[in-house]
C-alpha cells in the first residue's frame, strides 16, 4: 500500500527540483510509452514473406490488416505492386513518408529527458550541499530550513531520483533507437524491391 506521509516526506526533502524530476519521470515514460507503439514492427514474418502474403492476399480481393510500421509499409507495397507503373518506386517513397516520419517521432524528447533528469539531481545536490554548508556556519544540526540533515538528505536523495529517472530512459532510448534503424532499414529494403521490378524502374 503506498504511504502517503512517506512519500510527502521524500517530497519536502528533496527541495525545490523535485517538480522538475517528477515532470522529467512523466515525460519519459510517457514519451517511452509513444515510442514503443510507433516503432513496433507488427508481423513477426520476414520482409519478403511478408510482402508475399500482402501480394496474394489483395489479388484474391480479402486484403490483410496492416500491423505495425512492416506490416503497414508491406500493405502500401502490395497496392503499388498491384498496379505497377514507371514510377511505382516514387509512388512507394511517397506513401512511405509518414511511417519514416513517425518512426523518429519523440526521440528528441526522450533524449533530452535523459539529459536533464541528472542535471537537475545534481542542481539538487548543490542546493543541498549549499544548505549543509550554511548549517555548519551556524552549527545548526536542524533548523526550520533544514539544517545539516535536510542538507545532507536533500543532495543525496536528488541525485538518487535523478539516476533513477535517467537510467531506465537512457537504457530504453538505445533499444529503441536500434528498432528505428531496423525498421527504417526494412523500409528501404521495400523501395529496393519496387525498384527492381521492371515496371518499377524509372
Amino acid at each position: 500500500m503506498l504511504d502517503l506521509e512517506a512519500l510527502r516526506s521524500t517530497w519536502q526533502d528533496g527541495g525545490a527540483v523535485m517538480p522538475g524530476l517528477a515532470l522529467s519521470a512523466v515525460l519519459l515514460w510517457y514519451t517511452i510509452g509513444v515510442r514503443v507503439v510507433l516503432v513496433r514492427r507488427g508481423d513477426g514474418r520476414p520482409l519478403d514473406r511478408l510482402l508475399l502474403a500482402h501480394r496474394q492476399a489483395l489479388s484474391e480481393g480479402r486484403p490483410l490488416p496492416a500491423q505495425g510500421g512492416v506490416g503497414t509499409a508491406a500493405a502500401r507495397a502490395a497496392r503499388v505492386m498491384a498496379h505497377p507503373s514507371p514510377q511505382a518506386h516514387h509512388r512507394l517513397q511517397a506513401m512511405l513518408g509518414d511511417l519514416r516520419q513517425d518512426l523518429g517521432r519523440g526521440a528528441t524528447l526522450l533524449h533530452s529527458v535523459c539529459l536533464i533528469a541528472p542535471l537537475l539531481g545534481l542542481l539538487g545536490t548543490v542546493g543541498g550541499m549549499m544548505e549543509t554548508s550554511d548549517s555548519l556556519a551556524e552549527m545548526a544540526l536542524f533548523s526550520q530550513g533544514g539544517g545539516v540533515a535536510g542538507g545532507v538528505a536533500q543532495a543525496l536523495l536528488t541525485t538518487q531520483v535523478g539516476l533513477v529517472v535517467a537510467i531506465p530512459g537512457i537504457l530504453a532510448e538505445r533499444l529503441l533507437n536500434r528498432r528505428q534503424i531496423n525498421l527504417k532499414s526494412e523500409l528501404d529494403e521495400l523501395l529496393d524491391v519496387v525498384r527492381a521490378t521492371p515496371q518499377g524502374r524509372t
